[in-house]
């Protein structure tokens, strides 16, 4: 497989944000810098790509959180991984009841 970001490496990015375990893959950052790039070639600043890979961060970041979170709400644990192709909440959707599954879905 191209990509296994369920596959940790040694230079995985882990934290913990509010009892909610993440891991960052590498290829999320070297996959961000590259979407960036362009507007880093506009401009010759590099603060410009910096807070482009900042901006997407925080924003899968959040959006992954709104699924966890939720998934906590009705009593199950979940984790976030960002990878070279966004971000993915797992265990959070972990439930028997259909509606609580969909809300944890709408939730992100």
């Amino acid at each position: 497989m191209f990509m296994d970001y369920q596959q940790e490496t040694a230079w995985d990015l882990r934290l913990n944000l509010l009892g909610t375990p993440i891991r960052v893959h590498p290829m999320f950052w070297i996959v961000t810098a590259i979407l960036g790039w362009p507007y880093y070639t506009m401009t010759n600043d590099f603060t410009v790509l910096l807070t482009w890979i900042m901006a997407v961060f925080f924003s899968i970041l959040v959006h992954e959180l709104g699924h966890v979170f939720m998934g906590k709400y009705f009593g199950t644990q979940g984790y976030i991984i960002l990878h070279g192709f966004g971000g993915v909440a797992i265990g959070s959707n972990n439930l028997s009841n259909r509606w609580k599954r969909i809300a944890v879905t709408l939730a992100g």
